[in-house]
């Protein structure tokens, strides 16, 4: 089934969370209060995860999430999909390396709180360079992103994801 909705896939898709506000709210007081863990030693970013947060769940996000990829990417309401997510924390210095996600039909990201840095996608080898507060970003799992330095003196938070079939 997967192989299938992949077909239709090859686009990135950028939308604004209609209740961003309300969203960046709760994340942001979620994000004090979940467990983080180093993933990548280098670019010294913090996830929190369902690895040190079992059940992570942001229930409001991940039905918008489900609910615009429909739309969007034209999949048929019989297939039933759901999306993992986690918050990244930047702090001054952190950034993410370059890296693709694994067995995945789209990634996604949420960009909550920006002080500083970009998204930054590889398409066609051409960076697509994305850092405006409120956007959700949808984009191939098998395309290479990352995110640049936090330069500020503030927190950078966000929140992604991975859609996989129920």
């Amino acid at each position: 089934m997967i192989q299938d909705l992949k077909k239709n896939t090859k686009m990135i898709h950028s939308i604004l969370l209609p209740f961003h506000i309300h969203m960046k709210e709760i994340i942001l007081n979620m994000s004090k209060e979940i467990k983080y863990q180093r993933r990548y030693d280098k670019c010294n970013v913090l996830s929190g995860d369902t690895e040190v947060n079992p059940g992570f769940e942001i229930p409001e996000l991940q039905t918008w999430i489900c609910n615009e990829y429909k739309k969007v990417y034209k999949v048929d309401n019989e297939i039933e999909i759901r999306t993992q997510c986690w918050i990244n924390k930047y702090n001054p210095g952190a950034f993410q390396e370059p890296h693709t996600h694994g067995r995945t039909m789209h990634s996604w990201c949420y960009l909550t709180k920006i002080p500083s840095g970009n998204l930054v996608i590889l398409k066609d080898n051409e960076p697509k360079i994305y850092n405006t507060e409120g956007l959700v970003v949808f984009f191939p799992n098998n395309m290479t992103h990352y995110v640049t330095e936090n330069k500020s003196d503030d927190l950078r938070i966000s929140v992604a994801g991975d859609i996989v079939e129920k």
